[in-house]
């Protein structure tokens, strides 16, 4: 039985990320404070506390084993990629050539 897999160990490859992205206060610029006629009061939006969101990055990672699983009807992968120095195992589905395919695949809104 031949198994096919689109990537081979060694291959640079892109896969999605969620990250936390620090979302600067309008009201302080995200410094705590607001100065009203001289004085300096704390930012009545955030208190000081910074806030953040959750985003998906694409980010480069190596091949480094292929896992492949035959099923009744048909064959799964995943890849483990090393990624930022750590081992993940991700899905085929989930592993593109390339950053602006990978990026392509961030949901919008």
């Amino acid at each position: 039985m031949q198994i096919d897999v689109t990537y081979g160990l060694g291959d640079t490859v892109y896969t999605l990320v969620k990250r936390n992205k620090v979302v600067a206060c309008s009201t302080c610029s995200s410094t705590g404070k607001v100065t009203i006629s001289g004085e300096e009061f704390p930012c009545p939006k955030c208190q000081g506390r910074v806030s953040s969101t959750q985003e998906l990055v694409a980010e480069a990672g190596t091949v480094q084993k292929v896992v492949a699983t035959k099923c009744s009807q048909a064959c799964k992968v995943q890849y483990m990629i090393l990624r930022s120095g750590r081992p993940v195992q991700v899905n085929s589905t989930n592993v593109y050539a390339t950053k602006v395919l990978a990026e392509a695949a961030i949901p919008v809104g």
